[in-house]
């Protein structure tokens, strides 16, 4: 089913860089081999002046180059126009380099705005884009503070359009997801590799000073004035003796200039090589060297000085912040820093010099062990390859629903493995370290007092719009506050009803929260008097009306068939009888009313007088021109979209306005009529073939039955397969 699809042409993997030296170029070698050597249709696409160009065609990768691009030390407006002109330059190249199905991997991107150059030029091709976000919130923001704001609101769109993103980091996860709204299931969590694989000496120089390095870019983030001081500190107790070096290129001049003030204070005590150091030069540096000392402060990322030095036996002294605190927790090579400031760095230092070199040496073997079993090149590449998979409809090798019944009929716990909670238009994620409100009871007056909960497609856009006559509602129609928009606290929440007159009601239709764990939780804990309702639909006529609703947005690319196993959405908000016991547990059963789409479109007056009782609201008849819309999910003309990416842009685009609350602009987009010419193709959804249509009420059945159970009501109409 679906749309036609090129199968004669097997995509290829294109690993996009525009960085020619220093450990990214490196980073993107070792991938790119290793790639190559499991035999991957990889494709190296990076400036000709990439250092690793020849390593990477000796393993069998194919290699197109770019023009050259300097990364020499410049003013800002050199910086800006030959970053300008190395776009201008390239972009050429990869149109033509890239084809219909390719995936295009982009690692350490140009910076944006020019990046979003390249991104567009790939979905132009009908490419698909995966990205490696190896820092997901920047060391260093580039733009001036007054443009920060629009600095970030790039990354956030840069992120959305992106189909898969890597991260080295459960902490790196956790940002995009809740910094930057990107759902869970698009991220996935890959170590860093070894920078160096190769075996240096384990020999130790002698102890006597503890010899440590700082290695890398200098720059605030990485604490080098805090392993000044500290190393200061701790030689002002004559009994024990560090001497540190520093190696590295200072990206922030005044920083490093103040580091070099510390310096001068005690100069015999340290040894500077400020510049970049070849890679011929890392190794015999190392090994002058007992361990690397990474004083970090703000960081989300994996650091891949870590991964050197553990590679290259020699263990680490590090606070925890992004990856670190994860190889600290996983294995034993290294001594932790506890907080980054002086006194903390200062104890790691002596308790380093109390260990001894001996068991600092075996640290620094347990961490090259833990590399090579745990993050090796061919594991990171076999991982790649999984999220390059999961892309392509070989993946599937003609995926069938009845995959997924045994999950379906799992046990509940099982099934928070193998599904995922999932909510309408982004993944259920987890905020649990976000501190929950503390909402006092005066306050409640202000948050709903009722949430009707869907599931999605059972008419709950129609109720919006009958119920916003006589109720406050939000503007629009979702907030997304009590599954993924919670970090933002009660105020942002309450704000949305900030015009509700006070004679009325409070509400929301939140069709999202139905399948959503933490939306229940939040609910129960933070408005435990509200009345919820649910709106219960033929589940494979829901499912089927859900996915053309996803496919029509561009928020999935697959087949019917392929969706129903590859989104857990789909089967998740068909767990009818689950949801809705959690529901009546969490608030009450007789909190929960539990209505019928069928009764709906039988009797909606009948229907919103029922719910109007429950909810507390006077009863009122129902406006001539709602009564044309009650059945509008049948009517609605969806279609495949023209083109998936410009159909992801612009929803991408529309969720952002909704987010500023712009509601205005975003209903007059939708109302233009060039608009629907421009995103839509025209071209109707297929029906489910007969066998297709078996098999999803065979996989839902279980569900129906235990509802059937629940509310003494006989379904046995949605037994029966029918189109």
């Amino acid at each position: 089913m679906g749309e036609s699809t090129d199968r004669t042409r097997k995509p290829r993997f294109i690993i996009h860089t525009p960085e020619p030296s220093c450990g990214a170029a490196l980073y993107v070698s070792e991938l790119v081999k290793a790639l190559a050597e499991a035999r991957a249709p990889v494709v190296l696409f990076c400036p000709a002046n990439f250092e690793y160009q020849r390593e990477a065609r000796k393993a069998g990768a194919k290699v197109v180059l770019a023009p050259s691009r300097p990364v020499t030390p410049a003013s800002l407006a050199a910086r800006i126009l030959r970053n300008f002109k190395f776009v201008a330059q390239t972009a050429s190249t990869q149109y033509r380099l890239t084809q219909k199905g390719d995936i295009v991997h982009f690692q350490f991107p140009v910076h944006l705005p020019l990046g979003f150059v390249f991104l567009l030029l790939v979905f132009v091709r009908g490419g698909s884009v995966v990205l490696t976000a190896h820092d997901p919130v920047p060391h260093k923001w580039r733009f001036p503070g007054f443009l920060r704001s629009f600095e970030q609101k790039m990354l956030h769109w840069f992120y959305g359009l992106c189909n898969q993103i890597i991260v080295h980091n459960e902490s790196g996860k956790e940002v995009l997801v809740r910094k930057f709204k990107v759902p869970a299931n698009r991220i996935s969590v890959i170590p860093h590799g070894p920078i160096f694989d190769g075996t240096p000496t384990a020999s130790y120089p002698a102890f006597h000073p503890l010899r440590l390095l700082v290695f890398g870019a200098i720059r605030e983030n990485k604490g080098v004035h805090l392993a000044i001081r500290a190393v200061q500190m701790v030689n002002s107790d004559s009994r024990l003796r560090v001497r540190l070096t520093i190696a590295g290129f200072p990206v922030h001049p005044r920083y490093w200039t103040e580091c070099k003030q510390l310096v001068a204070k005690a100069p015999d005590y340290f040894d500077v090589i400020e510049r970049f150091t070849p890679d011929a030069e890392v190794p015999p540096l190392l090994t002058r060297h007992h361990a690397i000392l990474l004083p970090y402060l703000d960081f989300s990322s994996e650091s891949g000085v870590a991964a050197l030095a553990l590679g290259n036996r020699r263990p680490i002294l590090a606070t925890r912040p992004g990856g670190l605190g994860e190889i600290l927790t996983q294995c034993n090579c290294g001594i932790p820093i506890e907080s980054p400031t002086v006194e903390s760095v200062a104890q790691a230092i002596r308790d380093a010099i109390e260990l001894g070199p001996e068991r600092l040496l075996a640290m620094g073997i347990d961490g090259r062990r833990f590399l090579t079993k745990t993050r090796s090149w061919g594991f990171i590449a076999r991982e790649t390859r999984r999220v390059y998979a999961r892309m392509t409809h070989e993946f599937m090798n003609s995926p069938n629903v009845s995959d997924v019944t045994e999950k379906m009929r799992a046990p509940k716990d099982e099934m928070k493995e193998t599904i995922p909670q999932c909510t309408s238009s982004a993944t259920s994620i987890d905020f649990g370290k976000v501190a929950d409100p503390i909402v006092p009871e005066s306050m409640n007056r202000s948050l709903p007092s009722f949430l009707i909960i869907g599931p999605a497609r059972t008419g709950s856009s129609w109720l919006h719009q009958v119920l916003s006559e006589h109720t406050a509602l939000p503007r629009q129609k979702e907030t997304y506050f009590f599954d993924s928009r919670f970090h933002r606290g009660i105020d942002w929440y309450r704000a949305c009803f900030e015009k509700a007159e006070e004679n009325r009601c409070i509400g929301e239709v939140a069709p999202t929260y139905f399948a959503s764990t933490e939306a229940r939780e939040r609910i129960a804990r933070t408005i435990p008097d509200a009345k919820v309702v649910c709106t219960f639909r033929n589940p494979v006529e829901r499912v089927w009306s859900l996915y053309r609703l996803r496919r029509a947005h561009a928020r999935i690319p697959w087949s019917f068939e392929e969706a129903m196993v590859r989104d857990p959405e789909l089967m998740e908000t068909s767990r009818y009888a689950t949801h809705l016991k959690a529901w009546q547990t969490a608030l009450g059963r007789d909190q929960v009313l539990v209505t019928m789409y069928e009764d709906l479109r039988s009797d909606p007056q009948s229907y919103v007088d029922r719910l109007a009782d429950f909810i507390g609201v006077a009863r009122f008849p129902i406006a001539k021109e709602h009564f044309k819309y009650a059945y509008s999910s049948e009517g609605e003309k969806l279609a495949y979209p023209r083109n998936q990416h410009v159909m992801r842009i612009a929803r991408a685009a529309a969720d952002w306005l909704v987010d500023q609350r712009q509601f205005t602009v975003v209903s007059t987009m939708k109302k233009l009529p060039f608009t629907g010419r421009l995103l839509s193709s025209g071209k109707a959804f297929e029906k489910l073939s007969p066998e297709t249509l078996l098999k999803v009420h065979e996989l839902l059945r279980p569900e129906v039955e235990q509802l059937e159970a629940i509310l003494n009501r006989d379904l046995s109409l949605w037994k029966i397969p029918h189109q």
